[in-house]
């Protein structure tokens, strides 16, 4: 199933919380359309998971290439946004549980899995289209469940 891109009607904290739901369904659904559209038109975007920072959208899809084809659930909660009237820049702070099985193995009973508690720390920015897009994604590991065993290796 292909989702939307975008949505309309939207208010402008609608629109930017909307990027961190879109970002999170594309991995989900191992979309990858998706998943770029989430994310700014810059060579310097980042991703930054626990430390491991990847800078542009080449080395950015590295990690969805590895990501998108598990079996995940990423649930975003707690989602806080400033932003001023007029600007074209966005903080949002976020917590998250992100569920990973293997590909194929999500509905394997007690199959190996990895739950994760993570804060987010995301900066969003408005494109000269209008469109609010991900700048910087700083992923903060909290807590772990399962095993790592289950992830990609790079």
């Amino acid at each position: 199933m292909a989702y939307a891109k975008s949505l309309s009607g939207l208010t402008t904290r609608e629109e930017i919380v909307d990027v961190v739901y879109r970002v999170c369904l594309a991995l989900d659904s191992n979309d990858k359309a998706l998943w770029e559209s989430a994310w700014a038109r810059s060579p310097d975007i980042t991703l930054d998971i626990g430390g491991n920072v990847s800078t542009g959208l080449e080395k950015i899809n590295a990690g969805f290439d590895s990501i998108g084809p598990m079996d995940t659930q990423h649930l975003v909660s707690s989602v806080r946004v400033d932003v001023k009237d007029g600007s074209d820049k966005a903080h949002v702070t976020a917590n998250a549980l992100a569920q990973h099985f293997r590909a194929g193995q999500g509905q394997v009973p007690n199959a190996d899995h990895l739950l994760v508690g993570s804060t987010y720390d995301i900066q969003i920015v408005k494109q000269a289209d209008g469109a609010w897009k991900l700048k910087t994604w700083v992923l903060k590991v909290t807590w772990t469940e399962g095993t790592w065993d289950v992830m990609p290796q790079s």
